[in-house]
């Protein structure tokens, strides 16, 4: 982490004098900063400053990132360890940035890193590590208040947004049709707006349906709800064939009183989603962060509903993750740490 000493405006001091109290008040800042940390802990500190890809504005991950990141600076004064949520463009983005060292770490959907891994032509897909499992994000099927639709088999002939091209929302919009062997060509019409564009596109009857796994429950489907909006029962059968084609895929469902209005609860099917880490990323800081992660799990369950669902990570089954445990946090949770 680099701390640049304002400009001097003390004209009469020469230019190398100007440069010697320049640097020596950068290493002052730098050494105020962490005034406990010995110079061992100072070796790594790049690495524990963890600037972590969360999610787009108005989407699911991107309060889940934020909420993380609060719990871990809480801590930082005896942990040196800072997080920092990014915005991002969601998982894809996430995953791409954490393998090119754009971003030390990132969150994204199990089913995404699973294939991501197998994938041969993704450079540094391999060196991929979990951190976290952070929670379950249950796939919602929502209608506009001017829709007509109460069941999922009426999607035929409807206006149904997909989401950005290659976002998570346009994967699992797409994998929702193909169970249900819908064609594109059999809706009314298939727009690709972004999820930062979702509630004006169906409060304001631009869109029939929406499709998005998230958290719940979520600032964003509670406004969607208030303009009039319904959610859809994702019924068993398509849930079996959605299930069929991607093992990431669990039952799920959207707990009764979610939301205001919503006093029934909705039959779903959704995946978890992961915080993930190249293998490089300092062990120590990734330790630190882990171990925060475990000793305020009950508060973060407590604080931020959308984290409820997040189980205790020193209850994680590595053998059941997309990719190996990170050795940082396989140390906080002391667990194995998958070869």
């Amino acid at each position: 982490m680099l701390i640049r000493a304002k400009h001097l405006s003390n004209v009469g001091l020469g230019g190398a004098v100007r440069r010697a109290l320049a640097i020596g008040l950068s290493c002052a800042l730098l050494l105020g900063a962490v005034p406990s940390a010995s110079a061992a802990e100072h070796a790594d500190i790049r690495d524990k400053l963890l600037n972590l890809g969360a999610g787009p504005l108005g989407g699911g991950s991107r309060p889940v990132g934020e909420a993380l990141c609060d719990v871990v600076n809480a801590d930082r004064r005896t942990t040196h360890v800072r997080c920092v949520a990014i915005g991002t463009a969601g998982s894809s983005f996430n995953l791409e940035s954490v393998m090119s060292g754009r971003l030390l770490m990132g969150l994204a959907q199990e089913d995404l890193v699973h294939h991501t891994r197998l994938d041969p032509k993704q450079s540094g897909a391999q060196a991929l590590r979990v951190v976290a499992v952070t929670h379950e994000a249950p796939i919602a099927v929502v209608v506009g208040p001017q829709s007509g639709i109460t069941d999922l088999q009426q999607l035929a002939g409807k206006r149904v947004n997909m989401g950005s091209q290659g976002s998570d929302q346009f994967m699992i919009t797409q994998a929702l049709l193909a169970a249900m062997d819908l064609r594109a060509d059999q809706l009314a019409a298939a727009s690709y707006l972004p999820a930062s564009a979702l509630e004006s596109s169906l409060c304001g009857n631009e869109v029939d349906v929406v499709v998005k796994a998230v958290a719940h429950p979520s600032p964003l489907f509670q406004r969607l709800l208030a303009c009039g909006c319904r959610f859809i029962d994702i019924p068993p059968e398509v849930v079996a064939r959605m299930r069929a084609g991607n093992r990431w895929l669990v039952p799920m469902s959207i707990a009764a009183n979610s939301y205001d209005g919503q006093p029934q609860p909705v039959a779903s099917v959704g995946m978890r989603s992961v915080l993930v880490a190249r293998s490089n990323v300092d062990t120590e800081a990734v330790f630190r962060l882990a171990r925060t992660l475990r000793q305020r799990h009950a508060e973060l369950r407590r604080e931020h509903p959308m984290l409820a669902s997040m189980p205790r990570p020193e209850m994680t089954q590595p053998d059941s993750l997309p990719a190996p445990l990170h050795e940082g946090a396989a140390r906080a949770y002391a667990l194995p740490r998958t070869p």
